[in-house]
């Protein structure tokens, strides 16, 4: 867990320094100590740690509902979260690898759609998503801060 939550921790300071946008100082620590999203995501198993060798430099939750940002949607998509590479392995493709991933996760599970969200602030992450694909399906304000909805139909398997 903790190498989980420093990996996160440092992607919000580099994510804030860059763009304004990210997650909050002290977030993860906080949801784990509350029992919030992370220590959820722990429990039901949907968080991943990503290596290169034996470094950790990587880390995404994949669920597979997603009840705060898609309420009552139907049962046909995968929710990547927390998705944040370290920032010294940047450059290297591993967010584009964990989202394949992610995709191929879903297809396997016969779901239509991968779906995510962001930081409305932050214009990088924003244009990095519409690059993999993934087209805006909403803006919602949340406690602390606005999030906006991405949505990218599952591709067929390559051949």
């Amino acid at each position: 867990m903790a190498t989980v939550v420093r990996i996160l921790s440092e992607a919000g300071d580099y994510s804030r320094s860059r763009s304004g946008g990210g997650w909050r100082p002290g977030q993860f620590e906080e949801e784990l100590a509350t029992g919030g999203l992370l220590a959820q995501a722990f429990e039901r198993g949907d968080v991943y740690l990503v290596r290169d060798a034996q470094d950790p430099v990587a880390t995404v939750t994949l669920q597979w509902k997603d009840e705060l940002h898609w309420p009552g949607a139907s049962e046909d998509a995968g929710y990547v979260h927390r998705l944040a590479v370290a920032p010294d392995a940047h450059g290297r493709g591993i967010g584009r690898w964990l989202i394949e991933w992610a995709e191929d996760e879903a297809r396997a599970r016969e779901k239509r759609f991968l779906r995510l969200d962001t930081s409305a602030r932050n214009a990088v992450l924003r244009r990095y998503y519409e690059d993999a694909g993934f087209e805006l399906r909403g803006e919602e304000a949340m406690e602390h801060w606005t999030v906006v909805l991405f949505e990218r139909a599952i591709r067929p398997r390559a051949q």
